[in-house]
């Protein structure tokens, strides 16, 4: 899941910018991929938005999924997205820190990120669960 997202976000914040960095979009992506899978490591944002959706919605309905995945992107994005902007603007590009030192810099693409997110796994969300599950029996 989290190499998809990575590819996913990489190319939508690329073309959000009106350029796609074809240099470093390999080490965007395993860097994105590694922050993404520690962020979910780290925090229970997947159980957290399950809990949630079970109390507002009957479990495998449209809206469970909704506001599962909804509360999974909130939470990955809120720490996801400071991280990746700082990693890419000042390490890749060797801007400095005050280029993006502002709350509108360090979260512009969470909303576009949010919406794709969600679009994403009300679509392959139940295959990468079923791709899960089977990865850990092994």
């Amino acid at each position: 899941c989290s190499i998809l997202f990575s590819v996913v976000f990489t190319f939508e914040a690329g073309l959000l910018q009106g350029h796609i960095d074809w240099p470093t979009i390999p080490i965007q992506i395993i860097f994105g991929t590694i922050v993404g899978f520690l962020i979910c490591t780290v925090i229970p944002c997947a159980h957290w938005g399950e809990q949630l959706g079970a109390k507002l919605a009957k479990p495998g309905s449209v809206l469970f999924k909704i506001i599962m995945y909804s509360t999974l992107l909130l939470v990955m994005l809120t720490f996801m997205c400071p991280i990746i902007t700082i990693f890419v603007v000042c390490v890749l590009n060797k801007a400095p820190f005050a280029a993006i030192a502002s709350i509108p810099a360090l979260y512009g693409t969470f909303f576009p990120f949010l919406i794709t997110g969600v679009l994403l796994l009300l679509v392959l969300g139940d295959a990468i669960v079923a791709l899960a599950i089977k990865c850990a029996k092994e």
